[in-house]
Parts: C-alpha cells; sequence; structure tokens
C-alpha cells in the first residue's frame, strides 16, 4: 500500500550518472510541456525565469500535497486519479527543473562552472532518493516537504540576488535537485504502473 513516506521507497537506488540523466530528462521533458524554445527562456533572463519557476513550484507542492493525501486512500494501483496526479506532478516538476535550468545557465559566469551547479543538483536529489539520513538537514522524505524545500530554495536564491550574489546558483542548484527527486519520484511511479 502507498503511503505519503513509502512514495519514494518505489525508486530504485541511483547512482550519480542516472541522476544526472534524470536532471537532463526532466528538463528535455519540460520543453515538451511549455513548448518554448531554449533560447527563448533564457533571453527572459534568470531573475524573470526564477519567478516563472516560483510559479509552478507552488503547483508543484499543490501536486505533492495532493498525491501524498490521495496514495493510501486508493488501493487500486491503477486507479485513474492516482495516475492522473502522478502525471502533472511529472509535468509541472519537468517544466520547473527547466526553468530552474535555465535560471541557471542565465546567470552571468563569475568564475564558477555551470557543471558545478548540475553536480550540486545530483547532489541533492541523490540525497532525497537515495540518502535515508543526511547530515544537511535535509527534509522528511514526503513528497510535500521535498517540494516545499525546493520553493524554500528557491525563496533563498530569489533573496540573495541583491545581498550575496554567489548564493543564487547555490540555491538554485538546490531547488533543482529536489524538483529533479519529484520527477523521478512520478516516472518512477508511473513506469511501476505501467509495468502492473
Amino acid at each position: 500500500m502507498l503511503t505519503a513516506t513509502t512514495l519514494f521507497d518505489a525508486i530504485e537506488p541511483r547512482d550519480d550518472a542516472a541522476l544526472a540523466r534524470a536532471l537532463h530528462a526532466a528538463i528535455s521533458h519540460g520543453g515538451e510541456v511549455t513548448g518554448a524554445e531554449a533560447a527563448a527562456e533564457r533571453l527572459r533572463g534568470s531573475s524573470a525565469l526564477m519567478c516563472a519557476a516560483g510559479e509552478l513550484l507552488l503547483e508543484v507542492a499543490l501536486l505533492a500535497q495532493a498525491l501524498q493525501s490521495q496514495a493510501p486512500r486508493l488501493r487500486e494501483p491503477g486507479h485513474p486519479h492516482l495516475t492522473e496526479s502522478i502525471e502533472l506532478l511529472r509535468d509541472t516538476s519537468g517544466a520547473s527543473a527547466r526553468l530552474l535550468w535555465h535560471a541557471l545557465e542565465a546567470r552571468p559566469r563569475r568564475g564558477y562552472a555551470l557543471d558545478h551547479e548540475r553536480g550540486g543538483a545530483v547532489r541533492v536529489a541523490g540525497a532525497v532518493l537515495r540518502d535515508r539520513a543526511h547530515p544537511c538537514d535535509l527534509p522528511a522524505r514526503p513528497p510535500v516537504s521535498i517540494a516545499r524545500a525546493a520553493v524554500g530554495e528557491l525563496f533563498r536564491a530569489i533573496g540573495a540576488e541583491d545581498d550575496d550574489e554567489v548564493m543564487v546558483p547555490v540555491h538554485l542548484s538546490a531547488s533543482l535537485g529536489y524538483v529533479v527527486a519529484l520527477y523521478a519520484l512520478a516516472v518512477s511511479l508511473l513506469e511501476g504502473r505501467a509495468a502492473a
């Protein structure tokens, strides 16, 4: 039976290479959902992309809450309402990942490489998906806690723009990592339902 705390247990352990592929898949899927060209998105600028991602992340949090509350109530693995919630979570988290990634790409480079932010996102996603406990006080594992952590990191990035520019990509990559974990959860649950 699915419960709020066992939803992430449906995901097989992933190494960093698999998590990097999940990041790429989320960004690619987000492009299919938004239908926007990457170059056009980047022209909006990092601040505008962060604000757009914030709107989507609020929706991700609501979808995570809905999935979390539906999971224990729906005993049928193929229940259409649960499947719809999972698909919406996949699509919205993919679109959020794409906007967060383009917000990172649109930031001016000040001696740091984009690969560093990709690595940070992979580390956060890995901590959520495979590390049951983490020394960085990661949130509890229910999906809504992960979504709230993504929103919190994005708000920290927005807040740091004027005061601590160096921390903006750190918070963005952490937010992206949380979103990738939610995307991987949705994809894994959908694959499991298709196999059933």
